[in-house]
């Protein structure tokens, strides 16, 4: 049975602040790694050293535990996707390096494997040239894109439909794109429990007859929620049951300086309501803050929301959810069941704030979007009221919410998707598509050779003159101009005495990791041998092919042969006559 290799060029485990995308991040690769599905896991971070020490801090993960997860250099990537059977390759995003590794895979990979990512959020203003990239003939039906929700699918579709229609690509290239959610680690949050409840209430000074409304997350007007219609929604509350205590707690992250949770607090002093903060919560307030509360609230109104991780660890901690009808919100809130889902309303022209909105910034950008998203405030004043009301309603709707998590949306059942989605992918791809993706050139990867093939003061014969500028041109032709020269017969080499040393293993030489991996399937030894007499270019390289003939040279051949020539003549290992 074939080894079965996953690998990723990104840490997944990354350290520093906690926000939705690194707990996500981390969430799947544990589960990924507890599970076990694969004979190794390679890793190729640009900091192995970093990588390495967070991935020791998880040696319980059975993966981690039997040495199956290895962290790689870069340097190692070119040979090791030309040797190694990768069953598929995973990304933390699709805006990175997913079609850098699809470009190499379809040129050296000896099998077209799949290559995937899953996409957090989806509001950045410089995402488009990220997702243009993925529209090119190279792209394949085994390269996909998984986004959170329906929502985020649909709006990932409609960016891809945009850019083909701007650009006038064809409809037949990109990526597929599915929909898989993220998940939860119910042990990380409280099971519902009165004396649990009793005991976090307690401890922060919450009356018995309370209802605490929680709104847990990133507290940040620009790209998160705005805060304040929750306001007056709960002034409505107060004024329609004057006998009914209630407080919103405002829990999470904020940013050095920003002044935004001033502005609540004096706004909530001036509706007379009852707001409390607790900021910059560690993991065990979390725990207890969501142990305390009675219903739990997300009043999300800005772009930068895809899906919505603290509604699922709400519906896993029992609590009935309160949140916008809105993008993954609405995948995660089954209305009148699990919670309710509060209207939202919106426009879709919005021809100024398009254009000056690259001027503004993603931060004002967002902010100014979210400002035009209404929500429908009496409604939210209603769900909060009768929520409040009615303990028992409350209870329901949070056991109907943690059942719905168990069954749906723990790291555990989303890993087993993407297993299934690898499993589906794998062997998908007809023939033809396969050769279409091996001979594709990616449009916005340069040629780089001929655009720096005016540096040289000489090209190696075949190089294309085309490119070369008007002024040089003279020189083609043997003439008086200055510059680069392109000679129309192939000259001579011959191996140099250091080349003889070499050949005859009397001088040892470093050839390093990148160098190596340019030359593969090129013998150094027998191309040193046949240069012992002074030899014609062109003949040298149909010799050399004629050695190789049996040992199937990948297509790039030709190119290794010129790197090789090149590199021999550079190190004195060749000289030209």
């Amino acid at each position: 049975m074939a080894e079965r290799i996953f690998g990723t060029l990104h840490p997944f485990f990354e350290g520093g602040p906690v926000y939705g995308r690194k707990v996500a991040n981390e969430g799947f690769m544990e589960e990924l790694l507890r599970q076990d599905p694969f004979d190794s896991y390679r890793f190729y971070p640009v900091n192995t050293r970093d990588f390495t020490a967070q991935a020791e801090k998880r040696s319980d993960l059975a993966a981690i535990r039997r040495g199956a997860v290895i962290a790689c250099s870069r340097q190692n990537l070119l040979g090791e996707v030309r040797e190694m059977p990768f069953y598929c390759m995973h990304f933390s995003d699709p805006v990175t390096e997913q079609v850098a590794l699809c470009a190499l895979r379809n040129c050296i990979a000896p099998r077209l494997f799949p290559v995937t990512s899953l996409n957090h959020t989806l509001d950045y203003l410089e995402y488009s040239m990220p997702f243009l990239r993925h529209l090119w003939p190279g792209a394949t039906r085994c390269d996909v894109i998984a986004a959170t929700s329906r929502a985020s699918a649909d709006l990932m579709r409609e960016y891809f439909r945009q850019l083909r229609e701007n650009y006038r690509l064809s409809p037949d290239w990109g990526p597929d794109i599915r929909i898989i959610p993220l998940g939860v680690k119910p042990e990380d949050l409280p099971c519902p429990d009165d004396a649990l409840r009793r005991e976090a209430r307690a401890a922060r000074g919450f009356a018995r007859d309370e209802v605490m409304l929680l709104l847990f997350g990133r507290i940040a007007l620009g790209d998160k929620m705005d805060v304040e219609p929750v306001l007056p929604a709960l002034r409505r509350v107060k004024e329609a049951e004057p006998d009914l205590a209630v407080c919103l707690v405002v829990a999470g992250s904020i940013r050095e300086g920003d002044q935004y949770v001033d502005f609540i607090r004096d706004m909530a002093k001036g509706l007379g309501v009852d707001v409390r903060f607790e900021l910059n919560p560690g993991p065990q307030d979390k725990r207890d803050l969501f142990a305390a509360a009675d219903i739990f609230i997300s009043p999300v109104d800005n772009i930068q929301e895809t899906f919505g991780l603290t509604l699922i660890e709400a519906g896993a901690a029992g609590l009935p959810v309160v949140a916008s009808d809105w993008d993954g919100y609405r995948d995660l809130v089954e209305d009148g069941v699990t919670g309710i889902l509060v209207p939202t309303l919106a426009s879709a022209h919005t021809p100024w704030l398009d254009s000056v909105a690259h001027a503004l910034g993603d931060i004002q950008h967002q902010m100014l979007r979210g400002q035009r998203t209404v929500l429908d405030v009496p409604a939210l004043a209603e769900a909060v009221r009768m929520l409040a009301r009615n303990p028992e309603r409350r209870r329901v709707m949070g056991l109907a919410g943690r059942d719905r998590v168990l069954a749906r949306y723990t790291w555990r059942k989303v890993v087993r998707q993407w297993l299934e989605l690898w499993e589906d992918l794998n062997g998908i791809l007809r023939p033809e598509e396969a050769l279409r993706a091996r001979g594709a050139r990616h449009p916005l990867f340069f040629d780089m050779g001929r655009a720096f093939a005016g540096y040289a003061s000489e090209l190696l014969p075949g190089s294309s003159s085309a490119i070369l500028p008007d002024n040089r041109a003279g020189a083609l032709d043997g003439g008086a101009g200055e510059g680069a020269k392109e000679f129309r017969n192939a000259f001579r080499v011959r191996t140099s005495a250091r080349g003889e040393r070499l050949r005859s293993g009397k001088e040892e030489m470093t050839i390093w990791l990148g160098v190596e991996q340019c030359i593969h399937g090129v013998s150094l030894r027998k191309l040193l041998t046949l240069a012992r007499h002074p030899i014609d270019m062109n003949e040298l390289f149909a010799r050399m092919r004629e050695k190789h003939r049996k040992n199937a040279l990948p297509s790039s051949s030709e190119e290794a042969l010129s790197f090789t020539l090149l590199w021999c003549l550079k190190h004195d290992l060749l000289e030209k006559m």
